[in-house]
């Protein structure tokens, strides 16, 4: 029988897994339809070896429950950053590391064949050509390696340690020197304590935290300082397709986008233009506003159902500079992610008015400022606050505005769909807490004419 291991080949197979057991819900084994009921035990350990302390048990009546819980508000770090750490490596991947950082530690510059020799003249390996390239190449793209070209051959020098002199070694070398001469206390060592303090946020906050928080690990450092009310997990999960995303918009590339698998297991190609990263203040989430050249138009899509990106070729600077302009116009107008933007459309209008108390006027006025994003509030008399806004899609408003539900004494749009839709949920909710018809039609017959 093969034994499980806890680590991985390829990240992108533990992210899907991720997503199918903790984003969109914790599936039981008689859900698990992608492969067999042994893959789903296996990929559940993998996932508890990374969030142990956070999976929980419960029992019901259709079996165990398993479920992820945790307080957010009391993270010193991301717990998904562990499945980046897991990555599998075969035994030639350990001696090919340890030989190459050993052999460049003390020398300047080497190419591919004096290193393969002094491999084999020092630490008896015999390791082929090929690996070694491929390693080599490797390490060249991470940014371990430096390359340089001297006559049609390729040179290896090992890149800077920037961060030595905030080492713990580093550091404490450095207090011995002061015990010694009785010095003040050193530069480097308040350099230390700034980096760490910058690292704890910085290890927490998108969209450079993984990077942070493998700078921090590296240098044995710990968020120490920051807690964040409302913070998502999951988004990290992401943080490979962001990079790809991220380096598409500053060379203005077209891309080549490939989906995860869909429900009906179908996978989408398609081409798109990226001008943008918007992030959900609600859930985390991350969407690319780009231009979608299959369906001719502009839209926001989600991150979390992206699996490869891949640069394609370059657009034009002035048909780049126009598209961009056209989504930053179209951005003035939307209230989250919804960009429907088909010709000749025109902008909903959306009003509404609170009846409040005149000591919760300011109060009320206040907190729907902060949350107007793009709509414009003013108080009306001395008990009523007014909110209007002109936006493409104005259901996307609707979760918004039922907050206000027992508030709401006017309202109207210019979208009959959203009135319908308004006062259809609200005579349910009405009906659900017993108050009569009647009452509710001469209430509906009232705010009609607005």
């Amino acid at each position: 029988m093969a034994q499980f291991h806890e680590v991985i080949k390829k990240f992108n197979k533990i992210r899907v897994y991720l997503q199918d057991f903790l984003v969109y819900g914790y599936k039981k084994r008689s859900q698990f339809q992608k492969k067999s009921g042994r893959t789903y035990d296996d990929e559940k350990r993998r996932i508890c070896s990374y969030l142990g302390e956070y999976v929980k048990e419960s029992y019901e009546k259709e079996g165990k429950k398993i479920f992820i819980s945790m307080d957010t508000s009391l993270l010193d770090t991301n717990p998904l950053y562990r499945c980046y750490e897991t990555k599998s490596f075969t035994a030639n991947d350990i001696q090919l590391h340890f030989y190459l950082m050993d052999l460049l530690q003390n020398k300047e510059q080497m190419d591919l064949n004096e290193l393969s020799n002094e491999m084999t003249d020092q630490y008896e390996a015999e390791i082929d050509v090929q690996l070694v390239s491929r390693k080599l190449r490797e390490y060249g793209e991470m940014g371990v390696f430096l390359r340089e070209k001297k006559k049609n051959k390729l040179f290896y020098s090992l890149a800077e340690d920037i961060f030595e002199e905030f080492r713990i070694d580093y550091g404490e070398k450095e207090q011995e020197n002061l015990k010694r001469e009785k010095a003040p206390e050193s530069l480097e060592l308040k350099k230390r304590e700034q980096l760490e303090l910058f690292l704890g946020f910085y290890g927490m906050e998108a969209p450079l935290a993984l990077v942070g928080h493998y700078i921090q690990n590296s240098l044995h450092m710990n968020n120490r300082w920051f807690c964040f009310e409302n913070y998502f997990i999951g988004w990290t999960l992401e943080d490979e397709i962001l990079l790809h995303v991220t380096e598409a918009i500053q060379e203005k590339m077209w891309m080549e986008i490939k989906t995860l698998e869909n429900p009906e297991g179908r996978v989408s190609i398609y081409h798109a233009l990226p001008f943008f990263i918007m992030v959900s203040v609600q859930n985390g989430k991350r969407y690319i506003a780009a231009y979608h050249r299959e369906r001719n138009q502009y839209t926001a899509l989600r991150m979390d159902y992206i699996d490869k990106v891949r640069m394609a070729e370059k657009c034009p600077e002035k048909e780049y500079k126009e598209r961009k302009q056209t989504a930053l116009d179209i951005r003035k107008h939307i209230w989250g992610v919804s960009w429907k933007t088909m010709k000749n459309r025109e902008l909903s209008k959306l009003r509404f008015q609170i009846d409040c108390q005149p000591w919760q006027q300011e109060e009320i006025f206040l907190n729907m400022k902060a949350e107007a994003r793009r709509g414009k509030v003013r108080k009306i008399g001395h008990n009523r606050v007014e909110f209007f806004i002109e936006v493409y899609d104005v259901m996307e408003l609707m979760p918004w505005i039922r907050t206000f539900l027992g508030k709401i004494c006017e309202i109207e749009c210019s979208d009959e769909n959203f009135t319908r839709r308004f006062f259809e949920d609200f005579q349910k909710m009405r009906e659900c807490y017993g108050v009569g018809n009647e009452k509710i039609k001469n209430k509906t017959e009232s705010t009609d004419k607005l």
